[in-house]
């Protein structure tokens, strides 16, 4: 796999280039461009969480504008880097562009969904975990902390596999001509069955390369 995605990059390289830095580069640009001490700001090293908190609720509407703005870019760009890499008709640069405009709908209405599944989750989840906690608390200390790390874990276990088994959605939308939001979440959960292991364990380790490679390079 890892194989087969650099050849794709490597014979597509001028032009992913391209597609990058108008799609991801010049937003970001962009957003520092019109609101350079806020982002300064979160850039800092010595940004904290209160120190985050008070600088988000400093931001106008504004920022949560462009900020949309660049993620729908994201969301074209990403599309047409898998369009232009994985139709085997070699399509044309603006085409794939095309494509990524097209699918543009369905992926915000998946975005949607997953924010709603999120908060969903996220409450059941925080009043499960707050009762499991509370209880092993009035037994002990040190289970309270146990059970915490142990709850914890899980979830993150639990999301990463989540989000493995929807990996596929975007290539779904780019490649076969899907705009069924729910038939393109469906779709990569069928595919991902067969290697949902292998696939988050592969997913793991680019992130892992990731982190590496962005330390050093804030650095």
């Amino acid at each position: 796999a890892w194989s087969d995605g650099i050849a794709r990059v490597k014979a597509n390289f001028q032009l992913l280039v391209v597609l990058g830095g108008i799609f991801f580069f010049l937003p970001s640009v962009l957003l520092f461009v019109a609101m350079p001490d806020a982002m300064g700001a979160m850039m800092s090293p010595d940004m904290n969480t209160a120190n985050m908190e008070q600088v988000m609720a400093g931001l106008g509407a504004g920022f949560f504008a462009i900020y949309l703005l660049i993620i729908l870019a994201s969301f074209i760009g990403q599309t047409a880097m898998i369009a232009l890499m994985g139709d085997p008709r070699r399509i044309a640069v603006g085409e794939a562009i095309g494509t990524g405009v097209k699918v543009l709908l369905p992926l915000f209405a998946i975005l949607v969904m997953f924010l709603i599944g999120y908060v969903v989750v996220g409450l059941l989840a925080g009043l499960l975990f707050g009762l499991l906690v509370a209880g092993a608390g009035a037994l002990s200390t040190g289970l309270a902390a146990a059970v915490t790390t142990v709850l914890i874990v899980t979830l993150i276990l639990a999301m990463l596999w989540v989000l493995t088994r929807f990996s596929m959605t975007l290539p779904v939308l780019a490649l076969e001509g899907s705009l069924n939001p729910i038939g393109a979440l469906g779709r990569s959960w069928r595919m991902t069955r067969p290697v949902q292991w292998r696939l988050l364990f592969f997913y793991v380790l680019l992130f892992i390369a990731y982190i590496v490679i962005a330390l050093v390079a804030f650095m």
